[in-house]
């Protein structure tokens, strides 16, 4: 699970979302698949918005307002529908480094779970139909796939300074 405040209340929601979605179906076949779609969509957001908040955290540490600016927009620009694939890119952006580190800590299933929601609302978004009939099983199970990505993509980004336990005399 990420760590960062602002990334962990991001997932939060979506878990949130996800479990009155749940309740509120109450084993309506239809419903069910109108709210997989709807909450497939907020993943897409949730995921774009996580990652370019990540990058620009990461550009603050230069303390260079110039800078942390031109990243902001930057990111923004490359960062719609966040596939796998546009992540692995950005972090070798940074460093060929990060994108190997991206692509040994995350699971195949992880990316495709990704790729499958961010298809799934550009299909949504541009034909109205679904390219898969997700139901909110699958979306509850994806997410939870694609929140190790989130949390690779912070560990990658910021990266935490380990503090060694203080050992305490009985």
């Amino acid at each position: 699970m990420p760590q960062d405040g602002y990334v962990f209340q991001r997932v939060s929601e979506i878990e949130r979302h996800i479990e009155y979605a749940v309740q509120k179906s109450n084993s309506d076949p239809e419903l069910d698949a109108f709210m997989a779609s709807h909450i497939s969509v907020l993943i897409s957001g949730v995921v774009e918005d996580c990652i370019e908040y990540l990058v620009v955290e990461r550009a603050k540490r230069t303390n260079d307002p110039q800078m942390e600016e031109f990243v902001r927009i930057s990111i923004d620009r490359q960062m719609r529908n966040p596939i796998s694939d546009s992540i692995s890119g950005m972090l070798k952006n940074f460093d060929e480094e990060y994108r190997r580190r991206y692509r040994s800590a995350t699971p195949l299933n992880s990316r495709e779970a990704l790729d499958s929601v961010i298809r799934n609302r550009l299909s949504l978004a541009h034909s109205g139909r679904n390219q898969n009939d997700f139901t909110l099983n699958d979306i509850k199970n994806y997410f939870g796939e694609i929140i190790v990505i989130l949390d690779v993509v912070e560990n990658i980004l910021l990266p935490t300074i380990s503090l060694q336990p203080i050992a305490v005399e009985d």
